[in-house]
């Protein structure tokens, strides 16, 4: 019984991840068909142009989703770790005056 649950829930997972992809393709679509022509003077494009264009602008930009705590804190890990080196080489950069003599004569 358990198998079977599992297994329409993973069909419907998949219904609706088609189904909310051709909405989005086709949403995609009438904004290209009503904006771009009388914008810029393209051309109009089909569904399967669109769903090319969305599958290049994840290409391109990325997934679009936010990543997850574990990689939030690993990147917060890793600026901090870039920001104290940057300190410290900018910090060793910068010579201190000794007392009685000017920042030129040294």
């Amino acid at each position: 019984m358990k198998k079977y649950s599992r297994i329409k829930m993973i069909g419907k997972m998949v219904a609706f991840g088609v189904l909310a992809g051709t909405a989005f393709t086709f949403a995609l679509m009438l904004l290209w068909n009503w904006l771009m022509p009388a914008i810029f003077g393209l051309t109009v494009i089909t569904f399967w142009q669109a769903l090319g264009l969305l599958a290049l602008s994840k290409i391109l930009f990325g997934k679009g989703q936010r990543p997850s705590w574990q990689n939030r804190e690993k990147s917060k890990m890793h600026k901090e770790q870039f920001m104290n080196r940057f300190k410290r080489s900018r910090c060793n950069d910068v010579v201190e005056p000794s007392k009685g003599m000017s920042y030129e004569e040294k």
